[in-house]
């Protein structure tokens, strides 16, 4: 008996076409994992820059309240109360 030869390069190119193909899928899949990588990555940063902008604003917000609880002296002070005489011949001015 002898073989068709057609037959034989049929199958073949039925295999050299299907590991093409698999080797394709392969590479999208490679792909598809960079860019998720690359997003990860980039979320990262997003979510770093965000929780430093949040650390930022609450540390200014923290030294603001400090300044507002300071006790004022010295040359630039605002005065805290003022006492008026009520004859208006003096005036205490507490610092």
């Amino acid at each position: 008996m002898r073989e068709n030869p057609g037959a034989k390069r049929a199958g073949g190119s039925a295999l050299l076409v299907t590991v093409m193909l698999l080797l394709m899928i392969g590479l999208v899949g490679l792909a598809a994992l960079n860019t998720t990588m690359r997003d990860q990555q980039v979320a990262g940063f997003q979510n770093r820059k965000r929780v430093e902008a949040h650390e930022a604003d609450h540390e200014q917000e923290h030294h603001r309240d400090e300044e507002r609880r300071a006790p004022l002296s010295g040359p630039c002070a605002m005065p805290r109360h003022i006492a008026l005489d009520p004859t208006l011949r003096s005036i205490t001015v507490l610092v």
